[in-house]
């Protein structure tokens, strides 16, 4: 698995929307891009690419068991063995 952490560069096109065309690796070549582009907009994002499906899948189920047990109470994460 890799994480890379870049900026998406999004371009304005005329009707409200903003609509990915790149990504840069830095903050700086990303604010080189607006000082062009009035209209356009920069974003940071970190992409995730797994080297297998299985990876990919195993790691959903892990976010999804997250989510659950940050909604159980101190009382019934203490009964499931998970605090």
């Amino acid at each position: 698995m890799q994480t890379i952490d870049c900026w998406s560069i999004k371009v304005w096109d005329g009707a409200g929307s903003h609509n990915h065309k790149f990504y840069v690796a830095s903050e700086e070549e990303a604010k080189k891009f607006l000082e062009g582009n009035t209209y356009d907009r920069i974003e940071r994002k970190t992409i995730i690419v797994y080297d297998t499906l299985d990876e990919a899948l195993d790691n959903d189920l892990v976010t999804i068991k997250q989510r659950v047990i940050a909604k159980l109470t101190p009382l019934e994460r203490r009964a499931m063995g998970v605090a």
